[in-house]
């Protein structure tokens, strides 16, 4: 791929039919006529790609291509079919306490980087952001970024972002229970932030 990190937000009629204000960043040769073998998100043919580094937000369709909000950074296999193979079925009821069954099928606002098997929903670095009522529910995720952790189903955090570091693919990501409480500071991961409206250690992050 000569793209890097190419961002494809929705939005009606920005530069060609078949774009949606089109970021490109961190690349030399960017510009050239690639542009064409890209579609936005609110395309039927979304699920083509041949980008390693391409960011898809979502737009009023995309949950009719069973899509929502889904980042996919440095896959080797981004450029083939893949993106079938997630089912994210967002739709207005995604944040209900339902949503996050034991089959993973209904995350809403999925980010899911650089994992091969991103059908079997066993992701490093996944952000997940589910409903603001998620603190009644164990099973509920709360603004939660998880990066390099091969246990991401067996986190109960709420309110928690977990930024990347040597350790984070180590299983303390998993083991540790953040319950937006005075005890967070605990987290024995580096470079995590809380993004609770309680308040934590002040030397905490």
């Amino acid at each position: 791929s000569e793209f890097s990190q190419v961002r494809i937000l929705t939005s009606p009629n920005t530069l060609k039919s078949e774009y949606s204000q089109v970021r490109i960043l961190t690349s030399p040769n960017s510009l050239k006529s690639e542009y064409s073998q890209a579609r936005i998100p609110s395309s039927p043919n979304t699920l083509k790609s041949e980008y390693s580094q391409v960011r898809i937000l979502s737009s009023p369709n995309t949950h009719k291509s069973e899509f929502s909000q889904v980042r996919i950074l440095s896959s080797p296999n981004t450029h083939k079919s893949e993106f079938s193979q997630v089912r994210i079925l967002s739709s207005p009821n995604t944040h209900n306490p339902n949503s996050l069954n034991s089959e993973y099928s209904q995350y809403s606002q999925v980010r899911i980087l650089s994992s091969p098997n991103i059908h079997k929903f066993e992701f490093s670095q996944v952000r997940i952001f589910t409903s603001p009522n998620s603190l009644n529910s164990e099973s509920q995720y709360s603004q939660v970024r998880i990066l390099s952790s091969p246990n991401i189903h067996k986190f109960e955090f709420s309110q928690v972002r977990i930024l990347s570091s040597p350790n984070t693919h180590k299983l303390e990501c998993a083991q540790v229970r953040i319950l937006s409480s005075p005890n967070t500071h605990k987290f024995e991961c580096a470079q995590v932030q809380i993004l609770s409206q309680v308040r934590v250690h002040k030397g905490f992050g």
